[in-house]
């Protein structure tokens, strides 16, 4: 009988959110919650489960639920919103952290984000373009977070781009939204090469 012996590293994560409420003429209330989830660790994380839970301005918890993330490599800053819109409710604070997260064994994961160049080419009034640039001779997976921020500095939409690119190649991408409100962007990326060990 063939034994085998895996041995499992520990994942570290922060988790950290901004709130941002509006309110329409007619009083109605819209909070937009911002989670940052870091990983604090050396470990590829495939995703993470984050468990949240949104406390309205009576300290009562008016929602509880759950989201995931993915493709954290170690050090990466993944962002996720989550809305909430009541008439005569909005957040005054939320709470949150992962729960569960998975990686997968059978391949060794490299961190290749700072071998992507990303360039905006392009920027209308309603649009902006991207392009992507593989600067290593690795097959490349990652994700872009472009973030549409308020004059505060918080976080109004996301919009995420996925990117594979094979060694020196490039690629494009339009994000074809751009909210009201929007007064500067930022963009976070992550990426990663992947082989498979068995």
């Amino acid at each position: 009988m063939i034994r085998y012996y895996v041995t499992v590293k520990k994942a570290k994560f922060t988790t950290e959110c901004d709130i941002r409420v509006s309110q329409t003429a007619s009083g109605k209330y819209s909070s937009t919650v911002a989670f940052r989830v870091v990983n604090k660790s050396g470990v590829f994380v495939s995703d993470a489960e984050v468990l949240y839970a949104l406390i309205d301005q009576n300290g009562t918890t008016v929602e509880q639920k759950s989201f995931k993330v993915y493709d954290l490599v170690p050090g990466a800053t993944v962002y996720k919103t989550v809305s909430f819109d009541i008439q005569d409710t909005y957040v005054a604070a939320a709470t949150g952290g992962v729960q569960t997260w998975t990686r997968n064994p059978s391949y060794k994961y490299t961190n290749m984000t700072k071998k992507v160049n990303i360039k905006m080419t392009s920027q209308t009034e309603s649009s902006m373009s991207f392009t992507f640039k593989n600067k290593s001779k690795k097959t490349v997976n990652g994700t872009a977070d472009l973030l549409f921020l308020d004059a505060e500095g918080k976080i109004l939409f996301i919009r995420q781009m996925s990117f594979y690119l094979q060694p020196k190649a490039t690629s494009t991408d339009t994000a074809g939204y751009i909210p009201e409100g929007t007064v500067s962007t930022k963009l976070v990326k992550r990426a990663y090469a992947k082989d498979y060990v068995g």
